[in-house]
């Protein structure tokens, strides 16, 4: 101990080392004030977003003290560094004599004036002095400080020990799932979220909500009710767990208790893991929404599984739902005009490019010049042993679940709330069929569905302050336009909502800047576009064209055409007459079946496509993060074009009619499947 106190002391009284803590707590707190900002800036696009910047400033507090002494210094001569410096130094052999002895009355000891090269003059201490001097700095604030730091660190590392120990003991006696529906449930699932890895599938006694953990080896651990559930349920809460999975959840949660661990004492990280956490769990119910899971199902599976279940999960797992972020996360999923985009390769690399070009700097970053220091050291004789002072233990406090109940009834306040409107506006219009409807709105989400032979008739519900609305018909077409003011309204949940009603057969050509829009079964061509929102189709029958800059894409069926676009969501179409046009940017395409030619393009996800009538020209697949399937039905002439960067290829062909067969590439010419 007398060691291990004596190298503290000697370690944290050096002035390099008092100065480069001094900037690694500095420049970490920048980080994360940076990355709040950020954040914050970014509050109305995707969680996933938010979570990668959150990440990324973790990451880089705790790169700090590496580039810290592996990077060049950058230095500017913004303060001084001349200070004296005072070095505990190993006893030495006795001075030599010296020309005058001065006795110093009451120590017992000489003290003589000994002149050195400059700039180093040298005081040699010997006897009752230099034993008060030595144990005056091993009991300084620096080292007191340095000691209570590795208190704290032991104290919040045993806890994330302790909490990894009690989910290794549910997991050994935990049981796998057998069950032929669960475990079919799970492998549809991970082959649309195109989760590659082996992941063990258990079943646990202990009432607590599905929860997921493990970086190398990943294990989802269901609870034993989850037996009785519906497959509803079922898919949306895999889908959330295989979700955590994707994203490598568990790893980023790793990354941001070892910050905790290690800075404990500065609250801005304890703040950024908890953002982390929050921005985690709406990232991954994204991932559920963007699949074609309905907001208030999934919303209400979710508030029950919380009520009927334990939430708190051991300190290292992921927990689907956690009481105390509950309120958020409702209120999130049912915002019609959240944005839920999935990050891409491409998305992430820019990212980390951009975050590098501002850690690398801040680290080589020093605020001095290097000047020259006048030191004087002091030679002292061994020191005593001292009996060691017990350190203190800091408590660490750890919120409970008091109130519970109360806050599970603000929550669903919120909701109710939430799906209420200030103001309805109703206006009815005389058509014919066949004719048109155009809206375009700054903000809302549009539904338009089968109403009148003869009429359409139009519903908006918004709580706005600054919104208008306007009407206007033109022979046989009725457009409507919303207009808000850029203001917001703070302190309650915006909405804005038109319902619409036209005769079956009629156009429809929608645009809003932010919600989703929904089509029932219409027969006429229907032209949509969001900036931030899912899009849903009925049967359509006539050309179908859809555009969203971030959400998912579904459509029942269509005798004509169909284009659609997404840049951050997967597209699930159902049968198709004409030639289709599939594009998404982070997530899966699924084409049951189709008539016509097929180009399916992603940049994330796997593609799987049923071909069961003679297309007209080429299909062509590709993506770059993940797996193809191909089902074809027989007497099929077709060339067909099926190529991954990030998987491999599944088809039922023929070997002889392969023209190219590789891991992740297959290439067929004037194919007949037989």
């Amino acid at each position: 101990m007398d060691a291990f106190i004596h190298s503290l002391t000697t370690f944290v009284q050096n002035p390099d080392v008092q100065r480069a803590l001094v900037l690694i707590g500095l420049k970490s707190a920048l980080i994360l004030l940076l990355a709040g900002g950020v954040a914050f800036a970014l509050r109305e696009a995707s969680a996933a977003r938010r979570h990668l910047i959150w990440t990324m400033a973790l990451a880089g507090v705790l790169l700090l003290p590496v580039l810290e002494m592996a990077l060049p210094a950058w230095r500017v001569a913004l303060m001084e560094a001349d200070a004296p410096v005072f070095v505990s130094v190993p006893p030495v052999p006795p001075a030599p004599p010296v020309p005058e002895a001065i006795d110093i009355a009451g120590h017992g000891f000489e003290i003589g004036d000994i002149e050195f090269a400059e700039p180093a003059p040298v005081v040699v201490l010997d006897g009752p002095l230099a034993y008060e001097m030595a144990a005056q700095s091993t009991r300084s604030p620096l080292v007191w400080l340095a000691a209570l730091w590795v208190v704290g660190l032991m104290s919040v590392g045993l806890y994330y020990l302790v909490g990894l120990m009690r989910l290794n003991g549910w997991t050994g006696k935990a049981e796998p799932v057998e069950d032929g529906r669960v475990r079919a449930l799970a492998r549809d699932v991970m082959w649309e979220l195109d989760v590659a890895r082996e992941v063990a599938l258990r079943w646990t006694d202990d009432a607590v909500t599905p929860l997921t953990f493990g970086v190398l080896k990943p294990v989802v651990l269901l609870p034993r009710a989850s037996q009785d559930w519906d497959d509803e349920r079922l898919r949306v809460v895999l889908l959330h767990e295989f979700a955590h999975i994707r994203r490598l959840d568990a790893l980023t949660q790793t990354v941001a208790q070892v910050a905790c661990a290690l800075f404990w004492f500065n609250p801005l990280v304890w703040w950024g893991a908890h953002r982390l956490r929050v921005e985690r769990e709406r990232a991954c119910d994204d991932y559920v929404l963007a699949r074609g899971t309905r907001a208030s199902a999934y919303a209400a599976h979710l508030l029950d599984i919380a009520r009927s279940l334990r939430s708190r999960a051991p300190i290292g797992a992921v927990s689907m739902a956690h009481r105390g972020e509950l309120e958020g996360r409702l209120l999130a999923i049912l915002e019609p005009a959240q944005r839920r985009e999935i990050l891409n390769r491409a998305m992430t690399v820019a990212a980390g490019v951009l975050f590098a070009a501002v850690l690398l700097p801040l680290a080589a970053f020093k605020p001095w010049d290097v000047q020259a220091q006048s030191l004087t050291t002091v030679y002292h004789a061994p020191l005593p042993a001292l009996a060691p002072e017990a350190p203190f233990a800091p408590e660490i406090e750890f919120a409970d679940e008091v109130g519970m109940d109360e806050l599970f009834d603000e929550a669903m306040a919120d909701v109710h709330r939430a799906q209420g409107g200030d103001e309805t506006i109703r206006r009815t219009f005389s058509v014919q069929p066949g004719g048109r409807i155009e809206v375009n709105t700054d903000v809302g989400s549009i539904t338009v569905e089968t109403g009148r032979s003869n009429e359409v008739e139009v519903e908006v519900e918004h709580n706005l302050d600054d919104f208008e609305v306007r009407f206007d018909q033109s022979g046989n077409t009725v457009r409507v336009r919303g207009d808000r003011e850029r203001q917001r309204n703070w302190g309650r949940n915006q909405k804005a909502r038109f319902v619409i009603r036209v005769p079956s057969r009629f156009n429809a050509k929608l645009e809003t800047s932010g919600g989703s829009i929904s089509v029932g079964d219409l027969e006429g061509t229907v032209d949509v576009n969001t900036s931030g929102g899912s899009l849903t189709f009925g049967r359509i029958k006539g050309k179908v064209r859809g555009h969203t800059a971030g959400g998912s894409i579904q459509l029942a069926g269509t005798t004509g055409d169909v284009e659609v676009e997404t840049s951050g969501g997967s597209i699930r179409l159902g049968d198709v007459g004409g030639t289709v046009r599939a594009e998404t940017s982070g997530g899966s395409i699924t084409i049951e079946e189709v008539g016509g030619d097929v180009i399916a393009e992603t940049s994330g996800g796997s593609v799987s496509a049923t071909i069961t009538r003679q297309p007209r020209g080429q299909c062509k697949l590709e993506t770059s993060g993940g797996s193809i399937r191909v089902n074809l039905a027989s007497g099929l002439d077709l060339d067909l074009d099926a190529e991954t960067s990030g998987g491999r290829v599944v088809s039922d062909f023929h070997p002889e009619h392969r023209r190219e067969v590789g891991e992740d590439v297959l290439k067929a010419c004037s194919l007949i499947v037989v």
